[in-house]
């Protein structure tokens, strides 16, 4: 049975797994993913990211431990001629926002014939509309706890900045709240021992 990712299967996952609805890590400062699939928005039609917050948020990800290494593991998009082809290892967060559906990889259809072949299947087999081939040649479904990234950052050591500080703000200054303490409570005591 095919799936359609939309809103629904995603919401119900979340809701089975006990998660929040939609990744707590959908932001191009705390998933690398998210970064690359973003960066590759314009490839699929759509606007394209700043290019100075490109360039900065490449910089950023490429020290991290979570940054990919090969190119299979690379978020991509493949484009035949001027035409998109498809796309693979995108953040299904990403891919909601650009296609409505949450999928991490999705075929496009190489031409009309392919396409036509495509809906005389789906109509001779009475296929829902819904179904995502009406409109891809196929598409790989997937809720963002299975993405290998999503386990990754929960256990980084830092997941959304090298350079970020992740002890409480009080611990850099605990020396001073205690030397500010130990002050006020020799004064009190001082004023009490001498009034």
């Amino acid at each position: 049975m095919q799936i359609n990712p939309d809103k629904n299967w995603y919401k119900s996952i979340s809701e089975k797994k006990a998660l929040p609805t939609r990744c707590p890590y959908a932001s191009v400062e705390r998933c690398p993913r998210y970064f690359q699939s973003v960066a590759l928005h314009e490839a699929t039609g759509g606007t394209a990211l700043d290019p100075k917050e490109e360039k900065r948020l490449t910089e950023k990800w490429e020290k991290s431990e979570l940054w990919p290494r090969l190119a299979e593991q690379a978020t991509s998009a493949f484009i035949a001629g001027e035409k998109l082809s498809f796309i693979s290892n995108f953040c299904p967060e990403v891919t909601y926002q650009r296609f409505g559906l949450f999928c991490t990889g999705i075929g496009f259809h190489t031409d009309e014939i392919d396409r036509d072949a495509m809906h005389a299947f789906l109509k001779r087999e009475n296929v829902p509309m819904e179904d995502p081939r009406w409109l891809y040649a196929h598409v790989t479904s997937e809720h963002y706890s299975d993405c290998d990234m999503y386990s990754l950052i929960q256990h980084s050591k830092s997941p959304f900045d090298n350079n970020q500080k992740t002890e409480p703000w009080w611990r850099e200054h605990a020396a001073k709240i205690v030397v500010g303490i130990a002050i006020a409570l020799a004064g009190a005591v001082f004023k009490l021992w001498f009034s």
